[in-house]
């Protein structure tokens, strides 16, 4: 049953995706039981907050397709979300995929305070609570 797939990095293209099986799943009460439709229904209340946390105002928790279209809006418009538990590690794959690093002595990469880096450059991150876990997205 649809449940948010929680995951260090989350592309929210997925969320509007699970938007949509909830929406399918409500579609058709009969097939499921009311612990199922009960999830479907919790999980469209949580994204439909999520949605209103990003600006997107007009995601409603009672109409499916306003939630899709509005995490489909948002994934166009915006990074991954990243757990607040794996920022350091986005932020340093990040840094060292960009070729920033390049020509920098190995012996100096490897003392790089990462978790001092992260907290410089966390305030270019915004904060949001999806399922009550934090999420950063930039």
């Amino acid at each position: 049953m649809p449940t948010i797939d929680h995951k260090d990095i989350l592309d929210v293209s997925e969320l509007a995706a699970l938007a949509e099986e909830c929406g399918e799943i409500l579609e058709d009460p009969e097939e499921y039981d009311a612990a199922d439709l009960q999830e479907a229904r919790d999980t469209l209340t949580e994204l439909a907050v999520f949605c209103h946390q990003l600006g997107y105002g007009y995601a409603d928790k009672d109409d499916p397709e306003s939630v899709r279209d509005g995490l489909d809006y948002i994934a166009r418009n915006s990074n991954p979300l990243i757990d607040s538990d794996h920022l350091t590690g986005y932020i340093r794959e990040d840094v060292e995929g960009s070729g920033a690093l390049e020509g920098v002595p190995q012996y100096i990469r490897d003392n790089i305070d990462w978790d001092g880096v992260a907290e410089d450059l966390r305030s270019d991150y915004s904060s949001y609570t999806l399922d009550g876990v934090y999420y950063y997205i930039r």
